[in-house]
C-alpha cells in the first residue's frame, strides 16, 4: 500500500496531476524496523506506470512531506514503470527506512520493455535525510534505470548514500542523466555514485555530474564519489572534500 498512487486504468494512462502541501507520516509495512519481509512495501508517494503504449506524463509532486515511515521494500517518493515527463520538486523526506526518492525502471512495471523505465523528469530543490534501510543500502536520491533524469539544487545528508545512478536489472543501461548543483554531506557511503556493473551488462551512459558539493561522506572506503562501469561520463568542477584518513576521494 502507499500514502498516494498515481497508476493506469485496464486502457488509460493517468496525466497532468499535481500533488502539492501534503504531510504523510507514520506508514508502516511492518511491526518492527530492523527486518523487513519479502514483497512487503508502504511507499509514502507512488507513480506506477503499468501500459506497454500510454505512458503516465506530466506530472509534479511539490512541497510535500514524506517522514518518519517505515517503507519496507519501496521509496518515500516513487516514479516507476511507463512515465514520461514529470518533475519533483521542493519535498521534504526524513526518517523514512529506505530510498528517499527514485526513478526506476526495467523492472516488469510496464511488459514493454522499450517503455518500462521512467524518463524525462527533473528532480530538483529537494531536502533529503535519514533514509536508511536495516537490510539494504539506501540513497537519498536514486536513479535506477532511469533515462534523461535532471537532478539539480537537491540536499541529500544523513544517509546510506546522498545520490546514486545505477541499474539493477541486468542486461539494462541508463543514459543521458544530468547531477547538478547538488549537496551531499555526512552520508555513511559515497556522496555521489554512478554504480554500472559490466559483468551483468549494467552500464552507466553519457551521463553529466557537474558542480556539485559533496563533503565528509563515506566513514569507509567508497570516497566521496564512486564510478563503476560507466561510460562517456562528464565529471567536471565539483568540490570532493573528505575529512576521513582511510577514505578514498
Amino acid at each position: 500500500f502507499c500514502g498516494i498512487k498515481i497508476s493506469t486504468t485496464s486502457d488509460e494512462a493517468s496525466h497532468h496531476i499535481e500533488i502539492e502541501s501534503n504531510t504523510i507520516r507514520n506508514l508502516y509495512a511492518n511491526a518492527t524496523a530492523t527486518v523487513y519481509p519479502p514483497n512487503v512495501y508502504a511507499g509514502g508517494i507512488t507513480v506506477a506506470g503499468y501500459l506497454d503504449s500510454k505512458a503516465i506524463h506530466d506530472i509534479i509532486i511539490r512541497e510535500n512531506t514524506v517522514k518518519d515511515c517505515r517503507t519496507g521494500w519501496t521509496e518515500a517518493i516513487s516514479v516507476t514503470g511507463n512515465v514520461d515527463g514529470f518533475l519533483i520538486t521542493k519535498n521534504v523526506v526524513t526518517n523514512t527506512g529506505n530510498i528517499g526518492i527514485d526513478a526506476s525502471g526495467h523492472w516488469g512495471i510496464s511488459k514493454n520493455p522499450a517503455t518500462d523505465f521512467a524518463r524525462n523528469g527533473v528532480i530538483s530543490e529537494n531536502h533529503v535525510s535519514y533514509c536508511k534501510s536495516p537490510v539494504e543500502g539506501g540513497a537519498g536520491i536514486y536513479l535506477d534505470g532511469s533515462s534523461n533524469i535532471l537532478v539539480e539544487k537537491n540536499i541529500s545528508h544523513n544517509n546510506v548514500y546522498g545520490i546514486t545512478v545505477g541499474c539493477e536489472r541486468a542486461n539494462n543501461f541508463v543514459t543521458n542523466n544530468i547531477i547538478r548543483n547538488n549537496i551531499c554531506y555526512h552520508n555513511e557511503g559515497f556522496g555521489i555514485g554512478l554504480m554500472g556493473w559490466s559483468p551483468e551488462g549494467r552500464i552507466i551512459k553519457n551521463c553529466q555530474v557537474v558542480n556539485n558539493t559533496a563533503f565528509e561522506n563515506a566513514k569507509d572506503r567508497l570516497g566521496e564519489i564512486a564510478i563503476y562501469s560507466t561510460e562517456n561520463t562528464t565529471i567536471k568542477n565539483n568540490i570532493f572534500y573528505s575529512t576521513h584518513a582511510n577514505s578514498n576521494l
